[in-house]
């Protein structure tokens, strides 16, 4: 991780509020530690090597086909949703805001995308939601910005019943497990 620099913040353990029939946490437990990971530009391009879409316009599945454009400080990706609607995951580092560019080939002008921030972060709106209206062009553009947690983030985009999951991921991605 020498291409990954760290910044440690720590704090006393605190419990979550307290609800009803929930036990209390010792207030004797030891201090936490929480890594913020920023990632350098050069570990986040070995990171998200190989993930352009491919040039078919054809889609996998029964739901509707979006492109996706995500721009990363000065690197950009291409991305095509799975078979079940989630593009490929995107590193990037805590705090980073990324612009999207989404297509929806088979959109219609005054069709609404509802965009949904479902791990934490905001939309450039300062919300975790907000509506956007097809244009002419079938496009909707929008910035997203992680917060500084480590792990997986996700922006759900949906239109009518399909829905699609953009996937970003904060800091150095988990060890592999080795049997």
């Amino acid at each position: 991780m020498d291409t990954t620099e760290k910044l440690k913040t720590t704090g006393a353990a605190q419990a979550p509020e307290q609800g009803a029939g929930e036990p209390a946490m010792d207030p004797g437990l030891p201090e936490v530690s929480r890594e913020v990971m920023v990632l350098s530009p050069a570990r986040k391009r070995e990171l998200n090597r190989g993930i352009s879409a491919p040039a078919s316009t054809t889609t996998a599945v029964d739901g509707e086909l979006v492109l996706a454009h995500v721009a990363t400080g000065n690197d950009s990706y291409d991305l095509r949703p799975n078979q079940v609607g989630n593009f490929q995951r995107v590193h990037i580092s805590a705090e980073e805001t990324v612009a999207v560019d989404i297509s929806f080939v088979q959109g219609r002008e005054g069709e609404t995308v509802s965009i949904a921030v479902l791990d934490g972060g905001k939309l450039d709106n300062g919300k975790p939601t907000k509506r956007e209206v097809l244009g002419r062009e079938k496009k909707l553009s929008f910035q997203y910005q992680a917060t500084g947690q480590r792990g997986i983030h996700r922006v759900m985009l949906t239109k009518g019943a399909d829905q699609k999951i953009l996937d970003f991921w904060v800091g150095e991605p988990p060890p592999s497990r080795e049997s």
